[in-house]
């Protein structure tokens, strides 16, 4: 690795803990490595630090300029949630088809404001995993029983108002992660507001649950004060992301044009980008 590599996570580091308001401890525990790493980075021993550390530490804290983003309908429909979830402490829901851009939307929201959190779900994540990912994340190490972290969470979250959690994914979890959050949410309604964003059958599994009477089902699902649909993108809005990420011939702009959904629209760009290299022997980067 060059050493004006190496200086760019160096600045890339100290601006995600600025923006994020975070110590290069709390981001040491965020990332699972030693504080000592973070501060030889700071102080450019780079012979303590092996290429694999330095890559791991750039995935986590680089700037996401690798595509230019356009604030489109659902992207700034997302921003404008998380800013009301957060100034009125709201429970809320965000549903989108894939492809609608709300997990762009959201980590974008992460990455520019402090006291954001923000947790991706997984089928295969268990209560106790999710919830000391979410600790980590406020750079606490702490384990115990599920009652144990929950608690400990919510004395973080109460302890730095105007919190926001940023559940994505969240149909993933089960009715048992649901009671959890609800459990969360009672201790953390007066501090903390609360995104759960997911795909259509989030909302439509959690409808099936409350009419089953599935137990704390109805009394999760009541407490989520509103749902936001997001919306299928526009020619407009598809021409500019194009125009943006250098695409303007109208033939090709006009094919990706017919995308139902961003995911299609980001595909197809790439692949207009990657002929174009081709057509003009340019080298085709990873």
């Amino acid at each position: 690795m060059e050493n004006d590599e190496k200086l760019k996570i160096k600045v890339a580091v100290n601006s995600f803990v600025k923006q994020k308001g975070l110590s290069k401890n709390e981001l040491a525990i965020q990332l699972q490595i030693s504080s000592a790493t973070l501060s030889n980075i700071e102080y450019e021993r780079w012979d303590l630090l092996k290429n694999e550390m330095l890559v791991r530490v750039w995935n986590a804290v680089k700037p996401s300029n690798e595509w230019v983003l356009i604030k489109t309908s659902n992207f700034e429909t997302a921003f404008e949630l998380c800013n009301d979830a957060r100034m009125e402490r709201k429970l809320v829901g965000l549903i989108g088809y894939p492809g609608a851009g709300k997990t762009t939307a959201l980590k974008q929201y992460y990455r520019q404001h402090p006291n954001t959190w923000y947790v991706s779900g997984q089928k295969s994540m268990k209560p106790r995993r999710f919830f000391e990912k979410l600790l980590r994340q406020m750079g606490v190490m702490f384990t115990g029983t599920i009652f144990d972290m929950i608690e400990r969470l919510s004395q973080e979250l109460n302890n730095r108002p105007g919190s926001i959690l940023i559940i994505d994914e969240a149909g993933k979890f089960d009715d048992t992660m649901f009671m959890y959050l609800h459990d969360l949410r009672n201790e953390t309604e007066e501090t903390t507001g609360i995104i759960l964003a997911g795909v259509e059958y989030f909302k439509a599994n959690l409808e099936k649950a409350v009419t089953k009477q599935k137990q704390g089902m109805p009394e999760f699902f009541s407490r989520i004060i509103s749902w936001q649909i997001l919306q299928r993108p526009s020619r407009n809005e598809i021409k500019a992301i194009c125009e943006q990420n250098g695409v303007t011939e109208t033939e090709y702009v006009n094919q990706i044009q017919r995308s139902k959904d961003f995911r299609s629209v980001s595909n197809g760009i790439k692949n207009v980008l990657l002929i174009q290299k081709q057509n003009h022997h340019e080298p085709i980067l990873n």
